[in-house]
């Protein structure tokens, strides 16, 4: 079997449906993989036509397969405007899928009660609520989904993907990044462990994590 050759680069258009594929892979339980597909698609395609938000795959060169992907944004509140952009298609798969199964009932129930967290207008730093996480002295970047194929897993390539797009979101200025991972996801814990990032566990049982910009990066306002 040949040897795969892995690059990476910025997601293209033309990368959506297997960007979509793989997100369904890796995130099963995710509300995008049990609704409509549409909905994948158009929340990496926003990722990729903002001018603020960065989004990477890394490709097999071999056979032209995108073997994982990672998405981050200059500007918080990326979901909020997917939402708002896109509320007929999110009401209408929403509904739909009530009637497919009880997996996406689960899916929905236990995701429902974040809708007004989404739309309500955020009145603090997540970062800033007496949980003993320092403020940051600069702006904020989000870092979103990574995923990798398990076809592609084991050889550092989250790694790679994840020092890639954080090298580009503090070369566009941000002075420090954050994201949050479920508790029980303990090999992306170790990943980010291994890349840096700080971890703190939230009593609603999610993992912030966060790091600041190495003092050697170049300053630069975000766009």
């Amino acid at each position: 079997m040949e040897e795969p050759v892995l690059c990476l680069r910025e997601m293209k258009l033309e990368d959506l449906d297997e960007v979509a594929s793989v997100h369904k892979h890796c995130f099963p339980g995710s509300i995008f993989s049990v609704l409509d597909d549409r909905l994948v698609k158009s929340f990496y395609r926003q990722s990729i036509e903002e001018p603020y938000s960065y989004a990477v795959v890394l490709e097999d060169t071999t056979n032209r397969r995108i073997a994982g992907f990672a998405v981050g944004t200059m500007h918080d509140g990326f979901r909020k405007r997917f939402l708002k952009r896109h509320p007929f298609i999110c009401a209408y798969s929403v509904i739909k899928g009530l009637f497919a199964s009880v997996f996406i009932w689960k899916a929905v129930i236990t995701r429902v009660f974040l809708i007004n967290k989404i739309f309500k207008e955020k009145t603090k730093s997540k970062f800033s609520d007496g949980d003993s996480i320092p403020l940051s002295n600069g702006h904020e970047a989000m870092f979103m989904p990574i995923a990798v194929h398990s076809d592609y897993r084991g050889g550092g390539n989250a790694f790679k993907i994840a020092k890639y797009l954080t090298g580009q979101l503090f070369n566009a200025g941000a002075a420090r990044l954050r994201g949050k991972i479920a508790f029980d996801n303990i090999a992306s814990q170790k990943l980010f462990i291994k890349l840096g990032w700080n971890l703190k566990q939230t009593e609603d049982g999610w993992v912030i994590m966060w790091i600041d910009r190495p003092e050697k990066t170049a300053q630069k306002e975000p766009a």
